[in-house]
């Protein structure tokens, strides 16, 4: 006979805040939550007590989740105890592959949806009970046996397959890559690895909420499943692919033996093309696209952790191209990559000042050549790296977000050098500091220029921000309150790299933009391409319409200085005139530029 007690629940945290809300949210549930305030008291519990399920906490004085796992899993009689981690740590791969490989079956991330917590542990919760009817009903040996193997086969479904799409799961997808390297290393042989990303997957989940999301993760993964299926490509192969969900909105799909690379990138583009179309749920309409990287075995890596990461980075590098495409692993992608590593060492350790460093290329009035003003430089020599271009570090620090800080250091450094610069010369020169659009969006950085002009009433009238024409073009509606403050402390903006986007024209008029900055592929080939030459005036007289300044960037010859000086094109910079310099020699030029 059965015994009707209730299974037991055990919850670890060290904050006791987050055991009542659990509490809570498992109020519902048919089980006996039993609660723990440290690791070590999880331990002794789970000496004297069974436990159907365990929902720990990563993040714990002296003893955390990770430990307080291993030793569980470690032990025999405590080692089938499903843990589920939940934590605020972090969803980086590193800290879930981490998990897994200590004996975690789920992570779930705070804050909690109770929906989502109640859902998964109500699953387990049930092969509980199966598991302990089993044990308890020993009269019908034949029909225990039989319950046996179903239990056996769900739960070997369950440890193999993502419960809502079907596809396997990350387990899953581990094993089978070490069985694709073995067979590939045994045969010579090349694979593809792809790591699959949605575009604008948290829009839908934010807008219509996680059941929505789900029935749509499944149409996504049905798609995948019949690309794969009716391919030409795959079915040459002796061995299935295996398509996994790995976690969220992320997917894995494993080729072996493809013939060369371009295999991947048709099956990638075909993927691309399927998924990225419409979706119906609900009668509500959708569309997601998807970032595909693909890391091919033996060129890319040789071992599971090396392949997954560099797909991994092949994937976000789709995504930061601009989204629904795929992109191959490369050298230049694995140079981003430590690009991306040594930035974030140096902006935790908060001393952007021991390899950062700024340099100052003067701006000249054409028609006589006088220095009116200054770009600020942000350069980086990092002692491993070497010198590191500012397309890439810059392209780091959107990527992560450490354009914040690092912005806000170089907008320090441009004030104290413009002060230094009144002070020793005497001379109102105005300084031009190039923003990223997450700065213009920052509400701190907005407070640190605020506080600036509070200090110094001065500083507007000499002072320039700079953005990109990209930018401007693409995200006009997400700044322009933004953009009308700066405009308001005085403070004026100019539009860097002009003329690479001509659908900007039409909207110069809708913000206070007092500055164009051709971009120097203009300037390069405007005695090679007539058609740059003819694009010029009409610039220069719509910059006059507007009541713009316009400053030709990139000069490098006397030819491009005297024909836009001839145009009435205002100022000029470039190496023709000054090359970029430390702040000691602008300062001597600029004193010298007076006598």
């Amino acid at each position: 006979m059965v015994r009707n007690v209730l299974p037991k629940i055990l919850v670890v945290d060290d904050v006791k805040s987050n055991l009542v809300a659990m509490g809570s949210a498992l109020e519902d549930v048919k089980a006996e939550c039993v609660f723990a305030e440290s690791g070590k008291e999880a331990l002794h519990l789970c000496l004297e007590e069974d436990f159907a399920l365990i929902l720990l906490d990563v993040q714990m004085p002296e003893m955390d989740g990770f430990e307080v796992a291993s030793h569980l899993k470690a032990r025999r009689e405590t080692s089938h105890i499903p843990i589920i981690f939940v934590t605020a740590i972090s969803k980086e791969q590193k800290y879930i592959l981490k998990g897994h490989e200590v004996g975690a079956v789920d992570y779930l991330m705070k804050p909690i949806d109770p929906l989502i917590l109640t859902s998964k542990v109500n699953t387990f919760l049930e092969y509980y009970k199966q598991q302990s009817q089993m044990k308890e009903t020993i009269e019908d040996l034949s029909d225990k046996k039989k319950k046996l193997a179903r239990t056996n086969t769900k739960l070997s479904s369950l440890a193999r397959h993502d419960s809502l799409t079907g596809l396997y799961n990350r387990h899953s997808f581990d094993k089978y890559l070490g069985s694709y390297i073995d067979l590939a290393r045994k045969n010579k042989a090349i694979f593809a690895l792809l790591f699959l990303d949605l575009d604008n997957f948290k829009y839908v989940n934010d807008n219509y909420g996680h059941d929505i999301g789900d029935e749509l993760l499944k149409m996504v993964a049905q798609r995948i499943k019949r690309v794969v299926r009716d391919s030409d490509i795959i079915s040459q192969n002796n061995q299935q692919p295996c398509v996994s969900r790995i976690g969220g909105d992320e997917f894995a799909l494993l080729i072996c033996e493809i013939q060369s690379p371009e295999d991947a990138s048709k099956i990638s583009q075909r993927i691309i093309d399927n998924v990225s179309k419409d979706y119906y749920v609900n009668d509500i309409r959708l569309h997601i696209g998807v970032s595909i990287g693909i890391a091919c075995y033996p060129i890319s890596g040789e071992s599971p952790q090396v392949l997954r990461e560099n797909a991994d980075h092949a994937m976000y590098e789709a995504k930061y191209l601009g989204k629904e495409q795929y992109c191959f692993f490369s050298e230049e992608i694995e140079r981003k990559h430590k690009v991306h590593v040594e930035l974030e060492k140096i902006i935790k350790s908060g001393s952007l000042d021991k390899e950062f460093y700024i340099e100052y290329q003067p701006i000249v009035r054409l028609a006589d050549n006088r220095i009116v003003g200054v770009e600020v430089l942000c350069r980086w020599e990092n002692k491993i790296l070497g010198k590191v271009a500012p397309s890439e570090f810059i392209y780091a620090a959107e990527l992560n977000k450490s354009i914040l800080p690092l912005g806000e250091w170089i907008f320090s450094e441009a004030l104290n050098s413009l002060n230094e610069v009144i002070k020793k010369t005497d001379k109102n020169i105005y300084f031009a500091v190039n923003l990223s659009g997450l700065q213009l969006k920052d509400d701190h950085f907005m407070e640190q220029v605020r506080n600036a002009v509070k200090q110094d009433t001065k500083l507007p009238s000499l002072l320039e921000f700079e953005i990109t024409e990209s930018f401007f073009v693409e995200s006009i509606k997400d700044f322009q309150g933004n953009i009308e403050d700066i405009a308001s402390l005085g403070i004026s903006t100019a539009i860097d790299d002009f003329g690479t986007g001509y659908s900007s024209l039409k909207r110069l008029g809708q913000l206070p933009i007092r500055t164009l900055k051709l971009d120097r592929s203009i300037i390069n080939e405007i005695n090679i391409v007539p058609e740059k030459n003819s694009m010029i005036v009409p610039i220069l007289d719509l910059a006059k319409t507007l009541d713009m300044h316009v400053v030709a960037e990139g000069i490098e010859t006397k030819v491009q200085a005297e024909f836009f000086r001839d145009c009435g094109c205002d100022y000029a910079q470039g190496f023709y005139f000054y090359k970029p310099m430390a702040l000691s020699d602008f300062i001597n030029i600029v004193l010298s530029d007076l006598k």
